[in-house]
């Protein structure tokens, strides 16, 4: 028979036992941690409560109330013919542990680890033995965030059940001592952020394996990736925290490998490494930013059959003018964009732009790569005449940028 132990979430309901003076009435609860204004509160994590009750001639009353962590779950054995002083020798998934009693405790077990004893009788003529009792699997509820230690997600005491895995469902409730924050590479199957509550990603990568629920926030970096991997099942969505914006809304790479399915970005997102859609569908409406630092440069990986990504994306280019002050540039998708886009953003001179034309200088050249003769041959270099020429898809172009431009 199972038996289940874990710490499902509220361990405990808190309800105050508060009896008025004279003719007064409570006029309102306070509680902390938490801020909750009710009666009674769902404790959802380790740790101690306090109300404050306040009545309605102002005078105030405080309490506190401690929650602990669950139990250790104990399993006793009841022989039959076992003599007066029989032994037993208590096994977890067939290997020995605790003592030689007939009462097993313990508080590290496993989700599906199998508790059973092995008991051998002292009784006259006892036949059958020793004997092995019945089993016991054990269902360990976990994946709860209890943040009571720190906010370490690779710290087990911060959890329920342990750092979960690729196979554990995650719940980050709000309300817990601190917030979580990964301190390294990371794997869940689900996870449900509740409103309130911020994900600091802190430079790592997250690997969610099943579908992400996400009324609260994700802090991220241009060191933080989000990964969902292969999984028959839909992503989800997330939103990016807004505090900084282009930093807390930022991730390395978002890869998404979910065949049949759509990742939503509800809010803004920059991407300075790759967004990596091996399979399923990105739906980004206007909320996706390629962004470029000298250190970076945000682009789109390789789309492959069943891949796609829908909507607005905006591109940021950062180009470093070097010794010269020219520098390559071009752009690697389909548009309608002409040279008059790039002149709102920095200085385009030609023999026509409205920007002038000093010293007879064009600051843009194409290469005419059907001339023959060597790379600096006379003609090769094709300076610009407009800023309303377009700019050819997957073209290199050759610009003045001076010092350096991000645009």
């Amino acid at each position: 028979s199972p038996i289940s132990i874990g710490c499902s979430a509220p361990f405990v309901t808190i309800t105050p036992s508060v009896t008025p003076t004279l003719t007064n009435t409570i006029t309102g609860y306070s509680w902390s941690p938490g801020g909750q204004t009710t009666a009674a509160i769902g404790a959802t994590a380790v740790g101690t409560y306090t109300v404050t009750v306040t009545q309605s001639n102002g005078c105030t009353a405080s309490a506190s109330a401690t929650v602990n962590q669950p139990s250790a779950v104990s399993v006793t054995a009841t022989p039959t013919n076992g003599g007066t002083t029989p032994s037993y020798q208590w096994q977890i998934n067939g290997v020995n542990a605790g003592s030689n009693s007939n009462t097993f405790t313990s508080s590290s077990l496993s989700n599906g680890d199998v508790v059973t004893c092995n008991l051998t009788s002292n009784a006259a003529c006892a036949s059958g033995s020793p004997a092995t009792s019945n089993s016991i699997t054990m269902t360990v509820t976990s994946g709860s965030w209890l943040g009571t230690v720190s906010g370490d997600w690779s710290n087990a005491s911060n959890w329920c059940g342990g750092v979960p895995n690729s196979s554990v469902d995650v719940t980050i409730s709000s309300g817990t001592p601190f917030m979580p924050s990964l301190t390294a590479n990371s794997f869940c199957k689900s996870i449900n952020i509740a409103a309130g509550v911020t994900l600091d990603l802190n430079g790592k990568a997250l690997n969610v394996s099943g579908t992400m629920t996400c009324l609260g926030q994700l802090k991220g970096s241009v060191n933080s990736s989000l990964y969902f991997v292969n999984a028959g099942v839909a992503p989800g969505s997330f939103i990016m925290d807004m505090t900084s914006p282009g930093s807390s809304n930022a991730l390395y790479d978002l890869g998404l490998d979910r065949s049949g399915f759509t990742l939503t970005l509800t809010g803004a997102l920059k991407v300075a490494g790759t967004v990596n859609v091996v399979s399923g569908t990105v739906a980004c409406g206007t909320n996706l930013t390629l962004i470029s630092a000298a250190a970076y440069s945000g682009r789109i990986g390789t789309l492959a059959a069943g891949a796609s990504i829908t909507g607005t994306i905006t591109v940021n280019r950062y180009s470093a003018g070097g010794t010269t002050g020219w520098t390559f540039w071009g752009i690697p998708m389909q548009s309608a964009l002409t040279f008059q886009d790039w002149n709102d953003d920095f200085s385009i001179t030609c023999s026509t732009c409205p920007n002038g034309y000093p010293g007879n200088f064009t600051s843009i050249y194409s290469y005419n790569e059907t001339l023959p003769g060597v790379w600096d041959a006379s003609g090769s270099y094709v300076p610009i005449t407009t800023i309303s020429t377009s700019i050819a898809s997957g073209k290199g172009y050759w610009v003045y940028f001076g010092n350096g431009q991000t645009n």
